[in-house]
């Protein structure tokens, strides 16, 4: 348990997180966020990290009893890797096809933890069952009920899932740091869906709170509109990149956030 940093947001949520660049430091990021929400009635896990070490253990030492939900916000490994702890998970049905078998991880192969994947032959294990979710889903934990928006861009299925206390848990969706520009969407297309979630979440504005899953959390909900504004105004040009030949992607340095454009976008 050592592994995971336990952080106590309030009463009924958590946030645990891993260590990202120290499974693999190419991918530009340092920590990854899962969060835990305890309600009257039942808990919600949002993502079960990179399958290092396991989650379970420790989320129910939290919930103690209490029946738990296990949500992805999407399919990537470091979303999805502690799934087969739990006999049951959430993913949006867009993003089910990747975790319909064992996802390769033969990337990590040079990683420090590479032997811990090297057990599965690099291939991560999946839960036994995934309910799919298409969006507008709303689950009661019991005094808190948490919905579920679909945010397609990072992947297809990426999911924002927010509580009625204002928690918006962004999933790759919104965050600082190395932010993943999908190859799929033209910027046009991506900003339109972050401003379709602002307007979502907007009524929060006096207490609403982001948690991305990666990096800083605890935000103010104006950090949608900022990642917007930076999207609006970037200049699609290489030769202001960095070539990342791990990520096959050029790197673009900004205040809060560093782009990551796939090579495709240029193409």
């Amino acid at each position: 348990m050592d592994w995971f940093e336990i952080i106590a947001i309030n009463e009924h949520l958590f946030v645990i997180r891993e260590r990202l660049d120290k499974i693999e430091p190419k991918f530009r990021t340092k920590y990854t966020n899962m969060y835990l929400l305890i309600g009257e009635k039942q808990a919600a896990l949002i993502d079960t990290g990179a399958g290092v070490y396991p989650i379970r253990p420790l989320v129910e030492k939290l919930i103690k009893k209490l029946p738990l939900l296990v949500f992805n916000t999407h399919h990537h490994f470091d979303h999805i890797g502690g799934n087969s702890e739990f006999e049951e998970i959430h993913i949006h049905k867009l993003d089910y096809p990747p975790i319909a078998k064992p996802v390769d991880v033969g990337f990590l192969k040079d990683s420090p933890f590479a032997e811990v994947y090297e057990k599965h032959n690099y291939r991560l294990p999946m839960a036994s069952t995934a309910i799919p979710l298409q969006g507008g889903e709303i689950f009661d934990l019991g005094g808190i009920t948490l919905t579920v928006f679909h945010a397609p861009g990072h992947t297809p299925g990426s999911i924002v899932l927010y509580t009625s206390e204002g928690e918006v848990f962004t999933g790759d969706t919104v965050h600082f740091g190395a932010f993943y520009y999908p190859s799929k969407f033209y910027p046009e297309d991506y900003t339109e869906m972050l401003q379709e979630l602002y307007d979502e979440v907007e009524h929060f504005m006096e207490k609403g709170r982001l948690f991305p899953a990666h990096e800083d959390y605890n935000l103010p909900l104006d950090v949608i509109q900022e990642l917007i504004f930076e999207l609006d105004v970037f200049s699609m040009n290489k030769a202001e990149g960095q070539f990342d030949e791990f990520l096959n992607s050029y790197v673009f340095q900004k205040t809060n956030f560093t782009l990551i454009i796939p090579s495709e976008n240029f193409e």
